[in-house]
């Protein structure tokens, strides 16, 4: 059976206990960091690892999970893996970030047991890869098993609601550093992707990016067909 990754800020623990008593409740498997990641092993490879494994991610929506960057990175390679993405305000005045779609919530703990009793979750599919058509497979692939985290990002961007005319990315040192934009672009910074202008580089040499940087901060944009790929690719 696969299992629901839950994704929540520690804050929000208790609901997640809660959440956690109507899956054992269902029989419903279920990945949780306190539960499956053991100590001292790596929580970016155990967290990868249940996503891949998973259905769906069951997401806890407050106000102390909205600002997590661990939260946003689940979903955001959650979504580029097409898990199905089930969001539990603890609030019904909490509103869905706009890098999750628009997907139908639910708020009440008695409402989730009802819906997941009378809508048993799906066995997992695997979802063959897609490729770019501007490299070979193999090169394609190595992209993929290189930069995993940075596409997941980078598909969450271009896929989210009103992005559709966005193609260029900046490279910025860290979230403290203000930049100035007079035009929408996307946003990598280097304390959050480990040897990301390099990553950059490299995508560079295969054409699926180019240099258009005009000021201080480094600017690129998207090929058009590089930005078609990562709206399909299923990261493995």
């Amino acid at each position: 059976m696969s299992e629901v990754f839950i994704s929540y800020a520690h804050e929000d623990s208790k609901t997640a206990d809660s959440i956690v008593a109507v899956f054992k409740e269902l029989g419903i498997k279920y990945f949780r960091d306190v539960k499956d990641i053991e100590w001292g092993n790596s929580i970016r490879k155990e967290v990868r690892g249940a996503l891949e494994r998973s259905t769906a991610i069951l997401v806890i929506l407050s106000p102390a999970s909205i600002k997590s960057q661990w939260v946003s990175y689940e979903v955001g390679f959650g979504r580029a893996l097409h898990r199905r993405v089930l969001p539990f305000l603890t609030h019904p005045s909490i509103d869905v970030p706009g890098y999750m779609g628009n997907p139908r919530h639910i708020s009440e703990i008695p409402k989730m047991r009802e819906y997941l009793k009378d809508n048993p979750l799906p066995e997992f599919a695997e979802i063959p890869k897609t490729r770019i058509d501007l490299v070979s497979p193999q090169n394609a692939s190595k992209i993929i098993r290189l930069m995993p985290e940075l596409l997941a990002e980078m598909q969450c961007d271009v896929k989210g609601e009103g992005n559709e005319l966005v193609g260029e990315f900046r490279i910025i040192p860290n979230r403290r550093v203000a930049s100035s934009n007079t035009k929408k672009r996307f946003s990598y910074f280097e304390d959050e992707h480990e040897d990301l202008k390099n990553k950059i580089d490299y995508l560079e040499q295969f054409g699926l990016v180019y240099d258009v940087t005009t000021g201080n901060a480094p600017t690129y944009r998207m090929k058009e067909e590089f930005a078609d790929w990562l709206r399909e690719i299923v990261l493995k």
